[in-house]
């Protein structure tokens, strides 16, 4: 899960699915620690990894908006190091 996430990173992707699996994961070890069984019920469903990526599936093709602007890419986008020009005085 962690290279399949650093390799989207690296194609300038959001790892959404990744991302929500450990947020289910999380979620799954608080129910486990809340008492109850109906929480212990929940968690292991969150476990379960067939369960769990189907869940992530529906709530990301629930959720899922295209924005005008979450494609558009300018030539500097991927420029880590942007130079900004200014002035800079010293006050002591």
């Amino acid at each position: 899960m962690l290279q399949q996430s650093s390799a989207l990173l690296a194609r300038g992707e959001l790892p959404e699915v990744q991302l929500l699996e450990g947020i289910v994961l999380l979620v799954a070890a608080v129910l486990l620690i809340v008492p109850g069984f109906i929480t212990d019920g929940l968690a292991i469903l969150g476990l379960v990894p067939f369960l769990r990526r189907r869940l992530v599936r529906w709530i990301v093709s629930k959720t899922t908006t295209v924005s005008p602007s979450a494609e558009v890419h300018t030539p500097d986008s991927h420029r880590i190091n942007r130079i900004i020009e200014g002035d800079f005085r010293r006050e002591d």
